[in-house]
């Protein structure tokens, strides 16, 4: 009895492990297959493409004719416009016509005898603690397009520049370059001297924004 017992257990020891094989190779080939599903094969680099190659489209040389407006003469719109912004072809004769026909200059008189609304705007002076940047332009481009937007709406307009002074802002800024330079503050030269290195300041850069 023992006997047959122990040859039973072997017998269900041995299909055990003949089982356990078996799933587990359904398994990985069930695994195998889901990976593979829906992957392509990848492209080899090395292997030359079969796809067409499309045309490249060769860009047209465009020809721009000189503009031979006359200075103070109205430049001639009836042109069919080039199509790219070209500055020397498409801003050339228009500020020569401008200052002709007194577009930077404001008439009192039609304000005074009520025939037109006055809109005036000074331009707020740039420090001369430095030279001009970008700020400055963007400050005054915006400025240029509400006087021209006023302009164009019938208002008699006048847009007038100023400069600014050597104020507080600027003996700041002195002070700092002076002691990054020398290491001296301006007690160490006197106050004639002193406002003299500041008026060589404004002079330099107030030059600039004058010019």
């Amino acid at each position: 009895m023992f006997r047959l017992t122990k040859i039973r257990m072997a017998n269900w020891s041995l299909a055990s492990k003949v089982g356990a094989q078996q799933v587990t190779g359904a398994a990985a080939a069930s695994s195998d297959n889901k990976k593979g599903k829906g992957k392509k094969d990848k492209p080899n680099p090395n292997q030359p493409s079969t796809k067409p190659k499309a045309e490249k489209k060769v860009k047209e040389t465009v020809v721009y004719e000189a503009d031979t407006t006359v200075p103070g003469e109205k430049k001639d719109t009836s042109k069919p416009m080039i199509p790219e912004y070209v500055p020397k072809n498409v801003e050339a004769a228009w500020y020569q016509w401008w200052e002709k026909k007194g577009f930077f200059h404001a008439n009192p008189e039609n304000v005074i005898s009520g025939k037109k609304k006055p809109f005036t705007m000074v331009i707020p002076p740039p420090n001369v603690t430095g030279a001009l940047h970008l700020g400055h332009a963007l400050m005054l481009s915006i400025e240029d397009v509400i006087t021209r937007t006023k302009r164009m709406q019938g208002y008699e307009t006048l847009w007038l520049p100023g400069c600014d002074h050597a104020g507080i802002a600027t003996q700041s800024v002195v002070e700092k370059q002076i002691w990054k330079n020398e290491k001296k503050t301006r007690h160490d030269f006197g106050r004639d001297e002193f406002v003299k290195k500041v008026w060589d300041w404004k002079d330099e850069y107030g030059g600039k924004i004058n010019n």
